[in-house]
């Protein structure tokens, strides 16, 4: 975590904070420069510790990502140290390359392409194919983008990913600006024609058995009333064979 720290508030050091004199704003764009090497470096010797397990190292990377950068940086933190922005950057990283994989994997029937052209080329064109119809015709456009989606095999969860799958210089993405009926509608619509039937658990047989509750989750009363009977049927009691046949045989002995 500390390197991480440094990483994240060594520009904002005292020491970078120059005058207006060309000179002066020269040298500290230097030393900034070389601290942002150092820790560069630090980056390969931490790559080579964890996949190489070179834990001799480790006191090397601390300097390169701790001592030497504070050295170039000439000043404290004057500030509240801020949390690493990296985290949060490198998690969102790994949440798109998952929701890529998904959908280039949901379009292999139809699309015969790498993750990353799947990326480059596919994932700008579906988007726009499918946004296209809700931001001309809103409720009415709903079948079109779903006929898209269904033709490559694609889900609502993953028109949801294409929209996050951009990078856009303005405020809002392409998609996002849509209004909320228009979203809520598209879901409902999806869910609709795409609901799917529970899965059946157990035998076939015990599945093939009537269901004993009705549609609001209640036993039903037929069931019920079996029920009831089932309890109030007296339980026979068996004859007590082996009792009789010891009594025969001990009157033959006795004879």
């Amino acid at each position: 975590m500390t390197p991480l720290l440094v990483q994240e508030m060594y520009p904002s050091s005292p020491g970078l904070s120059v005058g207006n004199a060309p000179q002066a704003q020269l040298a500290a764009l230097n030393r900034m420069a070389s601290a942002a090497e150092s820790i560069a470096e630090s980056d390969v010797v931490g790559s080579r510790i964890v996949r190489e397990q070179q834990w001799t190292l480790s006191p090397l990377q601390g300097v390169l990502a701790c001592a030497r950068p504070g050295f170039f940086a000439a000043g404290g933190i004057t500030s509240q140290a801020r949390f690493p922005a990296f985290l949060g950057r490198f998690s969102t990283a790994n949440k798109r390359q998952r929701l890529l994989r998904e959908c280039a994997s949901h379009m292999q029937a139809q699309a015969s392409a790498s993750k990353a052209e799947v990326r480059c080329s596919y994932v700008p064109a579906l988007r726009s194919a499918l946004v296209r119809p809700l931001k001309t015709s809103g409720s009415d456009g709903i079948e079109a983008t779903l006929a898209l989606l269904d033709e490559y095999s694609l889900t609502k969860d993953d028109y949801d990913a294409l929209v996050e799958l951009q990078l856009a210089l303005g405020d809002k993405k392409e998609g996002e600006d849509l209004p909320s009926a228009v979203k809520s509608a598209l879901t409902r619509a999806y869910n609709k024609s795409h609901r799917t039937e529970p899965r059946k658990l157990g035998k076939a047989s015990r599945a093939a058995e009537p269901s004993r509750f009705d549609e609001d989750g209640a036993l039903d009363d037929d069931a019920e009333a079996e029920d009831e009977d089932e309890e109030a049927e007296p339980v026979a009691a068996k004859p007590k064979q082996k009792a009789a046949a010891s009594k025969g045989k001990g009157k033959a002995k006795a004879r």
